[in-house]
Order: C-alpha cells, then structure tokens, then sequence
C-alpha cells in the first residue's frame, strides 16, 4: 500500500496547477502530504468523503469540490485511499 500513495503523490504533485496533495486512508490516518496541504487536515478530508458517501443515493463514491477565492480543493476515494488536491484557482 505504501508504493499506492507514494505513487498517487508523484502523480498529482507534477501536475502545473497542483499546489498541494494530501494523502490518508480511510480511518483519517495521513499517509502522504506535498505542498500546501499539511497533514493535520487528514481527519477532516477522511470525515468529509465519508459522509458524502453516506447521503449518496447509489452508493458511488464521491467527488467532492470546494472553492476559495485562490484555490480549488479536489478530494476523491481511490480505492482504500483518499487524495485531496489543491490547485490554484484559474483567473478569469
């Protein structure tokens, strides 16, 4: 499991707008952190793709999008992982 999210890192963190990537395992345990998001928020990004699933009608796995005035944060369930993304927000 340990290659899984060191290669999810490697992955997300080369990409141009990605500022940072959080790495944790369904329990909120941080496996990984890059860039701006450090690894305290890992409970909280685990909470938040948990109870997503819970109110989802089919039972799918979510993708959750949340909006600041500078970055966007991405957080989905890979398989027994989940990753947050924070990519820098497109000016218009």
């Amino acid at each position: 499991m340990e290659n899984q999210f060191e290669n999810t890192i490697q992955k997300y963190s080369s990409m141009e707008d990605v500022k940072g990537i959080l790495v944790t395992d369904n329990n909120g345990l941080c496996l990984g952190c890059k860039g701006t998001i450090n690894s305290n928020k890992a409970a909280y990004v685990s909470s938040l793709v948990n109870r997503a699933q819970s109110i989802s009608l089919d039972n799918s796995k979510p993708t959750i999008s949340i909006e600041t005035d500078n970055t966007n944060f991405l957080i989905s369930s890979e398989n027994e992982i989940m990753v947050a993304l924070a990519k820098q927000k497109m000016n218009n």
